[in-house]
C-alpha cells in the first residue's frame, strides 16, 4: 500500500516541478556528467519556457546543447543551439564553463544561419525633424541584411540599410519618408531580411510599429522688440548752440554796417571775420555733437546679438512645433522563413 502510494504521489509531484526547478535540477545533472538525466529534465524545462525569462531559457538551450554533444548526438545539438540564436544571435556558450567540442558545435551552427535580433524602445515620443528612432540590429554570423520601414500593405516608406553585416548595426530613423515627408499616424513595422552573399533571402524579421500623434504644441511668441539702448554718443546739444551763435555773429557782422549807415561797404574785412565766425560755428557744431561711449556701444552690441539669437531660436523652435511629435510604439517581433 506504501508502495502503490509513492507510485502515483511521483507522477504528481514531478507535475508539480516548475520550469526554473527543472533548469536547475538538469544543470545539476549536467554537473554531474549524468547527461541524459540533464537532457530530460532540461527538455522538460523548456516545455514549460512560459515560465521562463529570455536568459533562463538560453542557459537551458545552451546546458541542452552541451548535453547533447557528450551524448555523441551532434544533429540534435546543432537543432538546440539552432533555437538558442534564434531566442538571441548574442547567446553564446561560456568559454570557460564548456569544452571546445560543444564550441565547435555551436560554431558550425552559427556560421550557418543568418538571422537577426533587432533592439528597440517599446515606446518613443520623438519631435520631427529633430529625433530619431535608434535600432540595434545584432548578427548570427556575417551576411547581407535589408533594412527598411514598411507601411501596412507591405510597400516600402523609407530603406534604412542594404549591405552586409557581421556582428552589430546601429540603424536610425527620422521619422520621415523616402520623400522627405513626415510620417502620418498609422501601422507600419521595421523590415529585416537576412539574405546569403549571393543574394537569396533566408529569412524575415518583422516589428510592428504603431505611429500616432499627439495633440499639437503651442508656438513660442516672438522676442519683444529691442528698445531702452543705452546712447552711444554724448549729447548734442552744446554743438548745435555753437553753430548758431557762430552764423548769427557772422549774420551780425555782415548787416550791422549798413543798417548803421556805414559808407560803402563798410570794410571788406567784414566778410572775412563773417566767415571766421561762422567757421567757428561750424568747429563748434562737430566738436559738441558728442564723443563715442565704448562702454554702451558694446553693451548695445551685446544686447542686439542676444536679441537676434533668440529670434533665431524662437523661429527654430516654433518650425520644429509646427512639424508636431510622433509617438511610435514597438509590437512583438515575428519570423519568417525565405523572402516574403
Amino acid at each position: 500500500m506504501v508502495a502503490a502510494a509513492l507510485a502515483l504521489a511521483a507522477p504528481c509531484s514531478t507535475a508539480a516541478q516548475t520550469a526554473l526547478q527543472l533548469l536547475t535540477d538538469g544543470v545539476a545533472a549536467y554537473e554531474d556528467l549524468q547527461f541524459t538525466q540533464a537532457v530530460q529534465l532540461l527538455g522538460r524545462s523548456l516545455d514549460l519556457q512560459d515560465q521562463l525569462s529570455n536568459a533562463q531559457q538560453a542557459r537551458a538551450l545552451t546546458y541542452l546543447a552541451a548535453s547533447q554533444v557528450f551524448l555523441q548526438q551532434p544533429a540534435d545539438a546543432a537543432d538546440t543551439f539552432r533555437r538558442l540564436l534564434f531566442l538571441d544571435p548574442r547567446q553564446l556558450p561560456d568559454s570557460l564553463q564548456f569544452p571546445t567540442a560543444v564550441h565547435r558545435v555551436y560554431a558550425e551552427a552559427r556560421e550557418r544561419i543568418k538571422l537577426v535580433a533587432a533592439i528597440l524602445p517599446s515606446r518613443s515620443e520623438l519631435a520631427v525633424g529633430r529625433d530619431t528612432l535608434r535600432i540595434r540590429i545584432y548578427a548570427s554570423s556575417f551576411h547581407y541584411l535589408a533594412a527598411s520601414i514598411e507601411r501596412s500593405d507591405g510597400t516600402t516608406l523609407r530603406e534604412l540599410y542594404s549591405g552586409p553585416i557581421r556582428d552589430s548595426l546601429a540603424l536610425a530613423w527620422d521619422t520621415r519618408g523616402g520623400d522627405g515627408a513626415p510620417v502620418s499616424a498609422g501601422s507600419y513595422r521595421l523590415s529585416l531580411v537576412s539574405a546569403f552573399p549571393e543574394g537569396q533571402a533566408q529569412r524575415s524579421l518583422s516589428i510592428p510599429l504603431e505611429i500616432s500623434t499627439p495633440p499639437p504644441v503651442d508656438t513660442l511668441p516672438e522676442p519683444a522688440p529691442l528698445d531702452s539702448l543705452l546712447p552711444e554718443r554724448t549729447t548734442s546739444g552744446p554743438g548745435l548752440r555753437a553753430l548758431g551763435s557762430g552764423l548769427l555773429a557772422g549774420g551780425l557782422v555782415l548787416l550791422l554796417p549798413p543798417l548803421a549807415g556805414a559808407a560803402g561797404d563798410a570794410g571788406a574785412g567784414r566778410f572775412a571775420v563773417s566767415g571766421l565766425l561762422s567757421l567757428a560755428g561750424i568747429a563748434g557744431l562737430v566738436h559738441g555733437l558728442g564723443h563715442p561711449l565704448p562702454q554702451n556701444i558694446a553693451a548695445n552690441d551685446a544686447r542686439r546679438r542676444a536679441w537676434q539669437l533668440a529670434r533665431t531660436h524662437v523661429a527654430e523652435e516654433n518650425a520644429r512645433r509646427r512639424l508636431g511629435n510622433v509617438i511610435i510604439q514597438s509590437g512583438a517581433p515575428a519570423r519568417q522563413e525565405g523572402s516574403r
